[in-house]
């Protein structure tokens, strides 16, 4: 229906249209036919609804200037060729109607067409060097080939859409194929939503990109299936972003490069790594970071320690948040630095062997040595004439198992006691004891 209310004031040469008692925003939009009754044969069409009480023309008016001016908008246009429909109680029905053939005109400037359009009833072939069939749209809308049959609804269509893509379009509920040779390769599965493809997929360009790109925040992944796979496996971001390699399958997940598998992760999550690992950062951290309140253990093994828990040695945090450097294995455990040993654990003697000199630095420094029993408990000093036999050789200070403190010389040599870097007292050889001051 036309819109009429109010009445409007007109400007010869201008395309400012100025309304009174006017409700433009809401009833008229850009395209529309603007009109002032018998005053023009002219109609134009609306550019813009600046306001309520404004319209902008395409063109200037051409009419006479005046105020008070009964006008009509018109708003019915037919859907794909915008041509001007009337209706019952519309005014200047004429000046419709001429707009309307004039439309029809220049869409059809060929009179055959509107009087016999070419309906075929057999296959049409076009023979000749390079046939072409050309759809040309005669304004900015689709321009497309739709193909049915007896039993589709709307069939299908391809060509180019208002905005000049390329479209391959099923309007039906059915799959839609790609195929060559006879042989199907691409298929766009409706019932799932997901495409299937029946041959390798390969882009030959440079740097090349495949973009899985999710329309929310969920995921977006690429998910890899075989014969044998219930649920298989997938790789992609998944949700807040994160990039997920994951097996949903009871099996081992395996990185590789150069052929050869250089990380494996097993059924149990147990992860196994073929080649050396390297943190290239600022302040590097490998952290581990148990999920119960159970052993956190870094375990190093090799082929002739073997390759369960109880085997070779490990860095452990205990479910008590006590750090241990544990060996398995029935040998020496060493502290090293600078590649020299500075501390060995002899696994055959259960002793401490430093190589170098032990200091402690701390307020009030203490040495404690604590027997678990109630036998003696002994620092012993060796060097490389007295041999190293604790029971015989050296010289040893502590407590024996009847709690007396013990100051033992085992070799036969003389024993001092000295204060202020000089000797004070002596035992000789023969354990006779002798003072440096006869006071």
């Amino acid at each position: 229906m036309q819109y009429q209310t109010g009445t409007v004031a007109v400007t010869n040469g201008s395309a400012i249209i100025t309304g009174t008692s006017t409700v433009w925003l809401a009833n008229v939009i850009a395209g529309d036919f603007f009109s002032v009754q018998g005053d023009s044969e002219a109609i134009y069409e609306v550019l813009s609804v600046d306001s309520d009480t404004q319209l902008t023309l395409s063109t200037n008016y051409g009419g006479l200037t005046g105020t008070g001016k009964t006008y009509f908008v018109h708003r019915d246009f037919t859907a794909t060729n915008n041509i001007p429909l009337l209706y019952p109680r519309d005014v200047d029905s004429s000046r419709i109607i001429t707009r309307a053939f004039n439309t029809i005109d220049g869409i059809y400037s060929d009179t055959a067409k509107l009087s016999s359009p070419n309906i075929f009833t057999t296959d049409q072939k076009i023979s000749k060097v390079f046939p072409t069939l050309t759809l040309e749209s005669t304004d900015s809308g689709y321009a497309v080939a739709y193909f049915q049959n007896s039993t589709t609804t709307n069939g299908s269509y391809i060509g180019i859409d208002p905005s000049e893509n390329f479209v391959l379009v099923n309007t039906e509920a059915t799959d839609l194929s790609l195929a060559t040779g006879g042989v199907n390769y691409l298929t766009l599965d409706h019932s799932a939503s997901e495409v299937l493809s029946s041959k390798n997929f390969r882009l030959n360009k440079s740097t090349p990109v495949i973009w899985l790109n999710s329309t929310d925040t969920g995921s977006a992944i690429v998910d890899y299936r075989n014969s044998v796979a219930t649920v298989g496996a997938y790789t992609g971001l998944v949700n807040t972003n994160d990039l997920y390699l994951w097996n949903r399958e009871v099996g081992s997940t395996v990185l590789a490069t150069s052929n050869l598998a250089r990380l494996t992760i097993d059924s149990a999550g147990d992860s196994t790594f073929s080649g050396d690992i390297t943190v290239n950062k600022v302040n590097p951290w490998l952290t581990l970071s148990g999920t119960t309140a159970a052993d956190t253990r870094l375990v190093l093994n090799h082929l002739g320690s073997g390759y369960t828990a109880s085997d070779g040695a490990a860095l452990i945090l205990d479910s008590a948040a006590v750090l241990k450097l544990w060996n398995y294995e029935n040998t020496d455990l060493q502290i090293a630095s600078n590649n020299e040993t500075y501390l060995t654990l002899d696994v055959s003697g259960g002793e401490l062997l430093a190589s170098k000199n032990n200091r402690i630095y701390k307020t009030s420094p203490r040495l404690y040595l604590h027997a678990t029993d109630s036998d003696t408990s002994m620092i012993q000093f060796f060097n490389s004439t007295t041999g190293s036999t604790p029971a015989s050789n050296g010289f040893q200070v502590g407590i024996d198992s009847a709690e007396r403190p013990r100051l033992f010389n085992y070799s036969n040599t003389s024993m001092y006691i000295g204060n202020n870097a000089t000797t004070q007292w002596w035992f000789d050889a023969n354990g006779g004891l002798y003072s440096a001051n006869a006071t």
